[in-house]
């Protein structure tokens, strides 16, 4: 037999493996999609789908069998997209993971999960991939590309309300390395708008940052522990935030996010709220113990040995500013263990600081003036707190109780329960002795730190009341324990209604109305539109309109924001704005943070406009270029402000 036929054969039957192959494979997707469609048929009869969101799943199983997921770093955003699950399901998915445990999340575990019945983990198994014990393992080791980020910008002289020392220039420089096993390194430096090149004997940026960070994890059948150590510039937050919290703050009026123990290396440009020394972390299990050590200089007013006032700003633009640099010096030795079951979780941490050379508080900063906060050279904050999850009841509760130095006790409480029918309710107490106060403390309260308040807050939401619409509703009223000095009021109360509805699938509006009156005004309302219309192929269309009412004033705000993907590798985003405050203190009350952190900070006091161009170029997956460039001008005083930014993002092996 000729060898030709041999190789007919051999390719027709590797041909015929492979339509079978196909075959199962398509028999196999066949099954997927029934039980998907089985799946949104039920939801949809006992009302958890309209029949518009059944349209359209329906119209994408397609999409959704070519979806792969993972679950060690799924959002809650990408669960929610999935029709398959109900936004309680999403959610307790995410606490679990997040907030409940501490290593590994295997597979098996889905079945722990109260809502989550066998027909829900058999929709989600072809969409969410669970790593192998080796593929966690390596998972929690550090895996990032190289990064050198580089940023340059130039402002005109407009901007400059008074005489700085520096030219209206910014620069800045970023570096991280992930090429070592289990270590990172990164280092950063800026450069402020106004400031000098040289502060006395010093030369160059105004700011380093810099940390070593090492991790080591080990997971298998008879260890199972992680290894953290930072030595360096870090952040750390313990609790509810009442001894320690250098992560976030919650805005006020929205809902409240839980804390988390978190402990990371500084990888922004920040140069205040972070600690500067050795910090050590170690999980066995469901144990987890944490040291910090700090040493570090901070900016301040000194009169003798009292310290007047610390700044968080970082800026040292003028010869008062520069004056107040790194005038004082603070240790701080702070620790915690945490053990963690899973639907539970406690801690234990305790924080201890003393300033340098006999420095003593002439107040307490960001604390009414209490007396006995004053004169204190050093300060400790001990504290319990923890949560615990009820599955047949969808309940959480969370909370931590403190104690200072001097004897005065803080107590943060909250309750999360939720119910398919009526949706989420969220409450909140705080109660905070007026001789309580922490310098690292920083929670969910009206001052910038916990002191000298009672509050309770509720937060209800839901889908259910009308069709397509999320609703949110808060009320929070406070009062102070202890008034000192003159004050208009010891009550203050926040109001929150929002409504966010999707009209059809490219168009959807968010509206807001809020009340807001505290301790040193009459009340201000704060009403805001705002619509999205998503372009197929392009981008999303943003278009908006705030207004307040304040002491008998108006304010105004519409914007018109637009991001347009043009190609791959190229995006335009572009920003105008008109407003008009009379009131220098309504401008931070009006503006969306999303809307302020994409452009920078925006001073919206008086009667202007403001236009923003930012292009952005992506050369092939290792180097991005962004431009951006913006005016702003008033019309009062006839002052242009003109800004331009360069960006550079280089990634490498």
């Amino acid at each position: 037999m000729p060898k030709y036929i041999y190789l007919l054969l051999l390719v027709h039957l590797c041909l015929m493996s492979s339509l079978k192959a196909q075959t199962k494979e398509d028999y196999q997707k066949e099954e997927v999609l029934f039980l998907w469609q089985e799946r949104l048929s039920k939801l949809a009869e006992v009302g958890l789908l309209e029949t518009a969101e059944l349209e359209e799943a329906y119209a994408n199983l397609e999409y959704y069998s070519s979806l792969r997921l993972r679950a060690s770093d799924v959002s809650l955003e990408e669960l929610l997209s999935l029709p398959f699950l109900t936004e309680y399901q999403a959610r307790e998915f995410i606490t679990y993971r997040t907030n409940l445990h501490q290593i590994a999340f295997h597979k098996e575990e889905l079945k722990s999960l109260s809502s989550w019945d066998e027909e829900t983990i058999r929709c989600i198994e072809p969409i969410l991939a669970f790593d192998t014990l080796e593929e966690m393992t390596e998972s929690l080791v550090y895996k990032q590309r190289n990064e050198l980020y580089l940023r340059q910008g130039f402002r005109n002289k407009a901007y400059s309300e008074q005489s700085f020392a520096g030219p209206p220039s910014y620069s800045a420089v970023k570096l991280a390395v992930n090429s070592f096993n289990n270590l990172k390194l990164s280092l950063s430096a800026e450069r402020d708008y106004g400031e000098s090149w040289q502060f006395s004997k010093n030369m160059g940026f105004d700011s380093y940052a810099g940390a070593i960070v090492w991790q080591q994890n080990l997971i298998n059948s008879s260890k199972d522990y992680a290894t953290k150590l930072i030595l360096g510039d870090y952040r750390a937050s313990f609790g509810e935030g009442l001894c320690l919290n250098l992560g976030f703050r919650p805005m006020k009026g929205l809902t409240r996010l839980p804390y988390k123990n978190m402990l990371r290396e500084v990888s922004t440009m920040a140069e205040a709220r972070k600690f500067r020394g050795l910090a050590y972390e170690q999980n066995f299990k469901q144990w987890k113990f944490s040291l910090l050590l700090s040493s570090r200089r901070m900016d301040g007013r000194l009169e003798g040995n009292s310290l007047t006032a610390l700044t968080d700003v970082g800026l040292h633009r003028t010869a008062q500013e520069v004056e107040r640099r790194n005038a004082v010096g603070i240790r701080t030795i702070a620790g915690q263990v945490s053990y963690s079951l899973p639907l539970m979780r406690f801690d234990v941490q305790h924080i201890y600081f003393a300033f340098e050379d006999g420095v003593q508080l002439a107040r307490a900063t960001g604390a009414s003036e209490v007396p006995e906060l004053a004169m204190q050279s050093s300060h400790y904050n001990s504290s319990v707190s923890g949560n615990v999850y009820v599955p047949s009841y969808h309940l959480t509760f969370s909370g931590e109780l403190a104690r200072n130095s001097l004897g005065a006790y803080a107590l943060s409480a909250s309750m999360n329960v939720y119910n398919s029918a009526l949706g989420e309710l969220m409450l909140h107490y705080n109660h905070i002795n007026s001789s309580y106060w922490g310098f690292y403390a920083q929670a969910y309260t009206q001052a910038l730190r916990p002191n000298n308040e009672e509050s309770v807050s509720c937060t209800w939401q839901s889908r259910e009341f009308i069709p397509r619409t999320k609703m949110t509703v808060f009320g929070e009223m406070s009062r102070k324990m202890e008034v000192y000095g003159k004050q208009l009021r010891t009550n203050s109360y926040n109001a929150f209604l929002r409504l966010q509805t999707s009209l059809t699938k490219s168009l959807s509006l968010d509206g807001n109305l809020a009340y807001k009156r505290s301790l040193q005004d009459e009340g201000k309302w704060r009403l805001s539109l705002k619509g999205n219309y998503l372009i197929d192929r392009i981008g999303l269309l943003q278009l908006g309109l705030c207004t307040t009412y304040t002491q008998e004033q108006w304010g105004k705000l519409l914007y018109l924001k637009n991001k347009l993907n043009i190609k791959a590798n190229f995006s335009l985003s572009c920003l105008v704005l008109y407003h008009d405050f009379p009131l220098w203190q309504g401008r931070t009350n009006i503006i969306e943070p999303q809307l302020r952190y994409s452009f920078g900070s925006i001073p919206l006091y008086r009667k202007g406009y403001r236009a923003v161009v930012k292009a952005q170029y992506q050369f092939r997956k290792s180097l991005s270029l962004a431009l951006k460039s913006s005016y702003h001008y008033y019309y009062e005083t006839n002052t242009k402000r003109m800004e331009l930014s360069l960006f550079l993002r280089y990634l490498f092996e």
